[in-house]
């Protein structure tokens, strides 16, 4: 926008309303800002640079600060996140957002397709395919346009209100465009791109926090912070792929329609979605879908096939937790062969000895992957793992990596020997026992440090006490260092702060 008008200068302390002039450029600045996002995160075509939507966007905090019945709802300044909430309300969907079924191969494809038209009582039903995002399904609820309400699928009839945490991603429009209904619900996948995805756990493990496993994790991690302005920093990222409840109006005749209506709206839409008459025709919908599944910035796991008449879905309706009229064909699991570095073992809190794998750094699924479990003592022998060896790893889903077993290309030295799982614990040395009647192998000593440091860990997180810094860095420093010996020592620790801050990364 070159005829940009100059910033107006206001008085912070204010407190008188705000004049016409100040509230026509509130409007002005949030239509020109809602507009540079909507190009450069939606449309991929930029107007202004950085710098620009940096000025408005500052100006436009300054006069809603000053003059705070200016701020709404649509304000792009929401995005920016607000002060943390003390937990998830719980939202009832008023229209369950049930699960899909899944076939794996043709054969089931096939089935499935068949069983839809018998129900039917049709030869054909045209369908249309789609690419299935592993992310967090979501569903916005919009009123008179603007959006209203965020909530998590949840059991599929109950989900979380994560409203303030999807306000921050840029790619979710807070107001719609045009004619929209009353009210209006959009479902979606929330996911965080695998270009973001490494950069993100380089900071949570400088700041001595847990990884994430894979970038749908790191997406459920970030939408569930209960602090809002935390997942503003977070780079999230959606597409809508269906209508949810449609108030007082003609609604479209099919998916393909309703696709063309959210993106007039301002909905964002994956561009990749075929139409198939056949089943033949999905199966060539899958091959190209699996293709170019590396090439993608985010994680897919197969490809969602729909029925494209909507009347049809209606008619077809539900069985059990399952829609009749879709189906996700799911691709394997992605496999990729490298090198076994190194096995270790992790104590836990309950003293239990889990093997890992220091792996040669490989690429799996869009995703590297340097490590793997590799479950327990028999797990090991079963595959006969050895460090040097060159093996298969595999991903799938939310699943840790693992190893699949030993590649065909693999030539071991003469001097390779089977690996030997420590008779003591690797952190105090004491003996470790296995019983009969399970596959995991315990360190029995009570005084162990490593279990210790774990129940720390587990004793400070969101599951249990939810103690914000206190993480796997911390839980290991302040043990050692000699600030904690039980759990107690935790709440004297203010009295020893000026120790505290000259440890390393510990900050104030």
């Amino acid at each position: 926008v070159s005829d940009q008008e100059p910033p107006l200068h206001i008085q912070s302390n204010s407190v008188s309303s705000a004049s016409d002039e100040v509230i026509r450029r509130a409007a002005q600045l949030r239509v020109e800002i809602n507009r540079a996002n909507t190009l450069y995160y939606i449309e991929n075509a930029p107007e202004i640079d950085d710098a620009e939507w940096d000025a408005r966007m500052q100006e436009l905090l300054a006069l809603e600060a000053t003059y705070p019945e200016l701020q709404t709802s649509d304000s792009p300044t929401q995005r920016i996140g607000s002060a943390p909430a003390s937990g998830f309300e719980e939202v009832i969907h008023r229209l369950p957002m049930l699960s899909l079924g899944n076939v794996f191969d043709e054969a089931g494809l096939r089935d499935w397709y068949q069983r839809t038209l018998d129900f039917l009582e049709i030869d054909h039903a045209p369908m249309v395919c789609e690419l299935k995002i592993d992310g967090l399904a979501i569903a916005i609820t919009y009123k008179n346009g603007v959006l209203d309400r965020a909530a998590t699928r949840g059991d599929g009839v109950r989900g979380e209100d994560v409203t303030a945490n999807v306000r921050t991603i840029r790619s979710v429009p807070l107001k719609l465009n045009g004619d929209v209904p009353p009210e209006l619900e959009l479902r979606g996948e929330v996911f965080l791109p695998n270009s973001k995805f490494a950069s993100l756990n380089l900071e949570r493990e400088q700041a001595g926090l847990p990884v994430y496993v894979n970038p749908r994790n790191s997406a459920s991690g970030s939408l569930r912070q209960l602090d809002s302005t935390e997942t503003a920093k977070r780079p999230l990222d959606m597409y809508f792929y269906s209508l949810g409840y449609v108030e007082n109006t003609v609604e479209p005749t099919s998916h393909r329609e309703a696709l063309s209506a959210i993106k007039e709206w301002g909905g964002r839409v994956n561009e990749w979605t075929r139409k198939a008459e056949t089943v033949k025709e999905v199966m060539t919908a899958v091959a190209n879908a699996s293709v170019i599944r590396d090439t993608l910035d985010y994680g897919i796991d197969g490809v969602v096939i729909k029925i494209n008449s909507l009347v049809l879905q209606k008619r077809l309706g539900f069985i059990g937790r399952d829609p009749r009229w879709a189906v996700a064909f799911k691709f394997p699991a992605e496999q990729a062969e490298t090198t076994l570095r190194a096995i270790h073992i992790n104590v836990g809190r309950t003293g239990a000895l889990t093997p890992w794998a220091k792996l040669e750094p490989v690429m799996v699924g869009g995703v590297t992957v340097g490590r793997a479990t590799l479950h327990n003592k028999d797990e090991i022998a079963r595959k006969d793992l050895r460090e040097g060896d060159r093996v298969i790893v595999q991903r799938a889903g939310d699943v840790i990596p693992q190893i699949v077993g030993i590649s065909s290309k693999n030539r071991r030295s003469y001097t390779s020997i089977p690996y030997q799982f420590p008779n003591a614990c690797p952190s105090c040395q004491a003996i470790t026992i296995q019983t009969e009647d399970e596959a995991v192998t315990r360190c029995v000593n009570g005084a162990c440090m490593a279990q210790f440091e774990r129940l720390l860990e587990h004793y400070a997180s969101r599951g249990a006490m939810d103690i914000e810094g206190l993480g796997e860095r911390v839980s290991q420093d302040l043990p050692r260092l000699g600030f904690v010996t039980n759990i107690a020592d935790l709440y004297r620790l203010r009295d020893r702060r000026n120790d505290l801050i000259k440890i390393d990364k510990m900050g104030e």
